[in-house]
C-alpha cells in the first residue's frame, strides 16, 4: 500500500472540491440588477462591480480559491518529510 500516492490523491479530490465550492460561492454572490452586476470580493458586506476591481481583489478572490489547497499541500509535504526523518534506515 501506497500511503503517500493515496494522500495525494485524497488531496486531488478535495483540492477539486474545494475550488468548485469557492467557484460557486462566488457565483452567488454575484448581484445583478439590469445592467449592474458586482460580486462580493472580501469577508465584508461590500460589494464591487467588475469594473472598480483591483489587482488585489482579484488576488484575494483566487487566492483562497487555489492557494489554500496549495498551502495544504505544502503542509502535507512537510509533515511527510518530517516523519520520513524518524524511519530507521
Amino acid at each position: 500500500m501506497n500511503v503517500r500516492r493515496g494522500l495525494l490523491r485524497v488531496w486531488a479530490l478535495l483540492s477539486v472540491f474545494w475550488i468548485a465550492g469557492r467557484a460557486f460561492y462566488v457565483w452567488e454572490s454575484l448581484l445583478t440588477d439590469g445592467d449592474f452586476v458586482a460580486y462580493r470580493t472580501d469577508f465584508e458586506n461590500a460589494f464591487k462591480e467588475p469594473k472598480d476591481f483591483s489587482v488585489s481583489d482579484y488576488l484575494r478572490l483566487g487566492g483562497i480559491g487555489i492557494g489554500f489547497p496549495i498551502a495544504v499541500l505544502g503542509v502535507g509535504f512537510a509533515i511527510g518529510w518530517a516523519i520520513a526523518g524518524f524511519r530507521s534506515n
